[in-house]
């Protein structure tokens, strides 16, 4: 059984400390919500919308046509980031990486 469960109507969790495992864990089983983790505390993310979800296809889709053909580097959507050394995991809406283990 899992630390997290949420109903329907469950508020979201909203400035609350957890570690870097509970978090994970969070996020695994996060109902409706969207969360990410700054400096160990954790924020309810805005809700999607339409308007929202172009802005970031229309940044993502401009970067991959500047990136240059035959380099690792692309452009991604919805992806996870956890920064080396530091206790932030966000899902910034567009990500640039050049990273070939990705």
């Amino acid at each position: 059984m899992h630390q997290y469960e949420f109903y329907e109507d469950d508020p979201p969790i909203h400035g609350l400390a957890m570690t870097v495992e509970a978090f994970e864990e969070l996020i695994e089983n996060a109902g409706p919500y969207h969360y990410e983790m700054m400096d160990g505390i954790v924020y309810n993310m805005a809700p999607a919308s339409s308007e929202h979800a172009l802005i970031s296809l229309n940044i993502a889709s401009s970067l991959k046509s500047q990136l240059a053909s035959g380099t690792p580097c692309r452009a991604m959507q919805e992806q996870w980031v956890a920064v080396p050394g530091d206790e932030a995991s966000v899902e910034p809406d567009v990500v640039v990486t050049c990273n070939i283990s990705d």
